[in-house]
């Protein structure tokens, strides 16, 4: 059986994201999302853009997720 977390990750790997917040980081990120982790309780997106490797977790207050 599959955790809702691992679910969660899954589902967002292989597929090109637009994430964007509005909080006091103010992220506005677009690229394919390689990989996702599990820490703490909390679901990490490593989405690759600009030729980086970028962590975003999905408990980012105002996160806004499109799928393109």
């Amino acid at each position: 059986m599959t955790s809702i977390k691992d679910y969660i990750g899954k589902s967002f790997v292989g597929k090109r994201l637009h994430l964007k917040c509005d909080c006091i980081v103010g992220i506005d990120i677009t690229g394919p999302c390689i990989s996702y982790e599990v820490s703490c309780g909390e679901v990490i997106l490593i989405i690759e853009a600009n030729n980086r490797h970028i962590p975003v977790g999905l408990n980012t207050p105002k996160l806004n997720i499109e799928i393109l």
